[in-house]
């Protein structure tokens, strides 16, 4: 291995996890490593983008995949956001957000958690059953979260059936359902979801300790929050170019990496259409496109066989195709018709309102099966992700995946697939073990 290659460590993918994978890699190892991250796109972010649109004479942007940070999942990635400047009263974006279950065709509100106390103070009594009825459920959530050793095999059936007081119809019209957004399982494949990984995302956020020393931003909503959601307001594709440009990587954007090949004599990687030898390589991308990459590695078919789907997200503006009715839309938004479902993010309720004294009328779907977005008149972005399935068989694969073959020839895998929910605070805990595991190898060759 030449010196060149000897000083060089490859970071593949320029998501979030790429970008912190490279500030942590910068912190571990100093100035002295050469640290290059390779991108097919033309952009840092990854599944996190922002687009811009004026509502009212007023720009904004708006989060077209990951969006929300809230500080009880999320405190190490908030304490980044603060210490790059992103994480202060006028940076944070805090509203209060109501949710519903929608049955379209029985037209039916099968769950109704108005966005502040107020509201709900005045829900009627079949709405406020259901409320208490879920209320308990979220307890249930939590302590199965904090369960230790933590149980990652026991699927999403076996849980529910483990809590005696809960009802089949309950389960079924409600539980399952509001499950789907953590799972991107429908309705029907629910009960095969690892019930950890169904709740743990869901459960810190409710119950987490929150970030160490955060300023908290202003609501953007009227009276006592019931739930408060949070997001940057510059989006959080942000954060992770930031913490690239502070890691002082090369980046490598527009640059398509066709093939990763580790040895005992370093890692090749072929990069639009040239070879870049180095000591180590991290690949940061999702599964299925890390299964090509490592094809000729024993890794290959064992990534290739983690269950993931392609999720179509859609950014509409003046009206939506997966939209419930106006009248019982709050902030997120769960649609159940048939077989199909569909996860929608209102963007007004979340906001203030224009300069014209209007609500914000933008708003994010994504759905399974996946959403047309040539069935919407509404569409101004066009969203396309690959998504874990996280069933029972996932967890397992993933965890002998991860503890047999990190560091094989050179080669660590990372991001927010690789550990317990896929996010950003995900992405960076794996971000952190890649860094650990690169830089212990490297101490191990020194002479």
């Amino acid at each position: 291995m030449s010196a060149d290659a000897a000083s060089t460590v490859v970071i593949v993918g320029g998501g979030a996890a790429g970008a912190y994978t490279a500030l942590r890699l910068r912190r571990r190892l100093g100035p002295g490593v050469r640290l290059i991250v390779v991108e097919a796109r033309d952009r840092i972010g990854g599944n996190a983008r922002a687009v811009q649109l004026e509502v009212d004479g007023e720009a904004a942007s708006y989060d077209t995949g990951a969006q929300f940070l809230h500080p009880g999942a999320q405190p190490e990635v908030l304490d980044l956001a603060r210490e790059l400047g992103l994480y202060d009263e006028q940076a944070v974006l805090r509203a209060s957000a109501g949710f519903t279950v929608y049955d379209r065709p029985a037209g039916r509100v099968d769950l109704c958690l108005p966005p502040d106390v107020a509201r709900a103070l005045r829900m009627r009594p079949g709405q406020a059953w259901n409320a208490a009825k879920f209320a308990r459920f979220l307890l249930a959530l939590r302590t199965l979260e904090r369960q230790t050793p933590a149980r990652w095999d026991v699927s999403v059936a076996e849980w529910l059936g483990s809590l005696g007081w809960l009802d089949a119809a309950f389960a079924k019209r409600v539980v399952s359902p509001f499950l789907y957004q953590f799972t991107s399982l429908p309705p029907a494949r629910n009960d095969e979801a690892s019930a950890r990984y169904a709740a743990t995302y869901l459960a810190r956020t409710l119950f987490g300790p929150g970030p160490r020393a955060p300023a908290h931003a202003p609501l953007e909503t009227p009276g006592l929050p019931t739930f408060t959601s949070q997001q940057l307001r510059v989006g959080v594709a942000v954060l992770a170019q930031r913490a690239l440009a502070a890691s002082g990587a090369e980046v490598w954007l527009s640059a398509p990496v066709t093939a990763v090949r580790g040895g005992p004599d370093g890692v090749t990687v072929r990069v639009a259409g040239q070879d870049v030898r180095a000591a180590q390589a991290v690949v940061t991308v999702d599964a299925p496109t890390a299964a090509r990459l490592l094809a000729d590695d024993p890794r290959g078919p064992r990534l290739a066989a983690l269950p993931y789907a392609p999720l179509t997200i859609l950014l509409e503006r003046g009206g939506s195709i997966a939209a419930p009715p106006p009248e019982v839309t709050q902030g997120f938004n769960l649609v159940v018709d048939g077989d199909a479902i569909a996860f929608h993010v209102a963007f007004g309720p979340q906001r203030r309102l224009t300069p014209r004294g209007r609500a914000v009328d933008v708003t994010k779907s994504w759905g399974t099966p996946e959403l047309d977005p040539d069935r919407s008149p509404f569409v101004v972005h066009v969203e396309r992700h690959h998504v874990p399935l996280p069933t029972v068989a996932f967890i397992a694969g993933r965890e002998a995946l991860i503890a047999e073959t990190q560091g094989l020839g050179g080669v660590w895998l990372a991001g927010g697939w690789t550990t317990w929910f896929d996010s950003q605070q995900a992405a960076w805990t794996s971000a952190g073990a890649a860094a650990d595991g690169v830089a212990e190898a490297r101490a191990g060759a020194r002479p």
